[in-house]
């Protein structure tokens, strides 16, 4: 069977021949680029002249209307295409039953896989998603990193690489440590098991705790010695409280029993907080990494730069690498009492990744106020001559926030992830209801589970990731405009026109769609693939959304004029089911890709 990428070769093909022919020494020139006019009435796809002028010191309008005069009049051309000259353009209108046919036989074969390419399968590739803290619950930042990892691993996976994905969980360091002095000092005894709470927001209060007993001791210093302190910032002083926490983390490096049990139970009561928040977002991971585990290995890499001569020790015992020459700060390595620092749990995990997989690249989704911390990691791994350094990269995204004052977190501090699903679940629950009266509240539920997740992650991927942005809850819920549920919603009046008709899809007819509003989405349909490779190999789910809101507009503006169920005759209603359950396909598949389900009724 012909598929759209056979037809666009054929295309080329002819083109080059054509081209070929007026180049005097005999040079091929190759056709690389399709272009879309802006006007379905102007042609399928468009191929500029200008590069082929340049080589051919020829008018590009000019050069246009030659190569349109020789395809028209080329025998094996005419066969399943027509084209014209528009300016420098050489628009080309491929005969719409061998388009429709190509496009709608290949969606309807290949259904679930429809998109997915192979052309990545020598492709071993860890997306590392998520790293949340042990010490507080995930917020509106983690909802954004989890969607754009998870998507981002399933584009790269579609395109035939072998993706792990991993959890980098921050279980150790001096703010974990901050939630275990505080519940010490005012814990009591409780649980969350005994206060009814998910674990991660138990553990999250007493971080809290801490912060603001911390920032009443800073007042209290300032206030009982101002001249000492004034110029000195708040995080530059050491309170007592913070001191007791410092020796917490200097007793559990050191293996200390009751530390280390007190450590275990509460990143245990977290652990289970998280994964009950990534089974509800469908957030996954094959391979979990703990810090606990890697920042000895950290350590160990530590003495080697220093064996190299790549590192230095300092008089107080601290240890450094001088990244002046490259543009970089001179950076710590370990503290002068021993214990280790972000960057050196980080040259452990790093190590550790590339031992344990045969990856051909290693990808850290974190957040864009980690761009520097990532350069540094990455050239202090190349200057250790790791051979597979310049394989690490870091999938940058903006910072989110919500309109000012709409939502506050249990915490008080950040927006809970908990809280703003819930929120979501809540609206969309609201909506289905008013919609559809005659539901039961158990379909209810389920359709707003899926809406409401979807509001969410797509709303969090449609700007380009290092967009910085803010998430409006109600907005991102509504069924028109630019959201997930509009897409949803558009595969849901699919399906329904699909229950309607009874069709058996053994012979279509496709040169009967040939509206403009037909021929349009059957454009659209064959880019899916395309879109698929653009967006896996930007890491860039953005261009993806785009397309599926795109699809959704022409699929209702042929809704809008065309109907499926009433067509003129039989082999019309045929060619349209097919059509139609091609957008549904492509939809349901799209927004699979970002981790998105694709509801059958709304």
């Amino acid at each position: 069977m012909e598929t759209i990428r056979d037809i666009k070769t054929k295309i080329a093909d002819e083109l080059s021949r054509v081209l070929k022919t007026l180049s005097d020494d005999g040079d091929s020139l190759t056709i690389e680029e399709f272009r879309q006019p802006p006007d379905i009435k102007l042609g399928h796809f468009s191929i500029v002249m200008f590069p082929f002028a340049k080589v051919l010191k020829s008018n590009p309008q000019e050069l246009a209307r030659r190569v349109v005069d020789m395809l028209n009049n080329n025998v094996r051309f005419k066969t399943f295409a027509s084209c014209e000259a528009h300016g420098p353009y050489v628009n080309v209108t491929v005969n719409p039953e061998i388009l429709g046919n190509a496009v709608l036989g290949q969606v309807l074969r290949e259904i679930d896989a429809f998109g997915a390419t192979q052309g990545n399968k020598s492709e071993t590739i860890m997306v590392e998603y998520s790293a949340p803290n042990t010490n507080k619950p995930q917020h509106l930042g983690h909802l954004r990193n989890n969607s754009l990892g998870l998507a981002a691993g399933n584009l790269l996976r579609s395109t035939g690489a072998t993706v792990i994905f991993a959890n980098l969980v921050n279980d150790r360091g001096i703010h974990i440590m901050k939630s275990m002095l505080a519940y010490q000092l005012w814990g009591e005894g409780k649980t969350p098991q005994s206060e009814n709470v998910k674990g991660d927001h138990f553990v999250g209060t007493y971080y809290v705790m801490f912060d603001k007993a911390h920032k009443k001791q800073i007042d209290e210093m300032r206030g009982l010695d101002p001249e000492r302190w004034k110029n000195v910032e708040a995080n530059e002083i050491k309170t007592p409280l913070l001191l007791q926490a410092q020796e917490l983390l200097v007793k559990w490096e050191a293996g200390d029993s009751e530390i280390l049990a007190l450590w275990k139970t509460m990143n245990d009561w977290v652990l289970e907080g998280f994964r009950t928040t990534y089974t509800r977002m469908g957030a996954h991971f094959d391979h979990w990494y703990f810090e606990s585990n890697t920042y000895t290995l950290g350590r160990d890499i530590v003495e080697r730069g220093l064996e190299l001569g790549v590192f230095e020790k300092t008089p107080d015992g601290s240890v450094s690498i001088d990244l002046t020459d490259s543009g970089f700060d001179i950076k710590s390595l370990l503290r002068a009492d021993g214990t280790s620092l972000y960057i050196t749990q980080d040259l452990g995990t790093a190590v550790m990744k590339f031992e344990d997989f045969p990856l051909t690249r290693s990808i850290y989704t974190v957040a864009c106020e980690q761009d520097y911390h990532f350069k540094v990691l990455f050239k202090i791994l190349e200057r250790l001559k790791y051979p597979w350094a310049k394989q690490c990269y870091h999938l940058s995204y903006g910072m989110v926030n919500l309109p000012e004052g709409r939502m506050k977190s249990r915490e008080g501090t950040t927006v809970d992830a908990d809280d703003l699903m819930d929120q979501l679940f809540h609206l969309a629950q609201q909506q289905t209801r008013e919609r559809r009266k005659d539901l039961e509240q158990d379909e209810i539920d389920r359709i707003a589970h899926m809406v409401s997740l979807g509001a969410l992650k797509f709303y969090l991927l449609k700007p380009k990731p290092q967009t910085t942005m803010k998430f409006d809850p109600k907005e991102s819920i509504a069924i028109s405009g630019g959201t997930g549920p509009y897409v949803q919603y558009t595969h849901a009046r699919i399906c329904s026109i699909l229950k309607k008709t009874n069709i058996e899809l053994d012979t279509i007819n496709a040169g009967l769609l040939k509206q403009p509003e037909e021929q349009a989405l059957i454009l659209a349909l064959s880019k899916f693939p395309e879109i698929i490779a653009q967006a896996a190999k930007e890491l860039n789910p953005a261009v993806l959304c785009e397309y599926l809101l795109n699809l959704s507009r022409y699929f209702n503006e042929f809704y809008v004029k065309h109907s499926v169920v009433n067509a003129d005759s039989t082999d019309l209603q045929v060619a349209r089911f097919a059509l139609v359950k091609s957008v549904a396909i492509t939809l349901k598949n799209g927004l699979a890709l970002l981790g998105i389900d694709a509801p059958e009724q709304m």
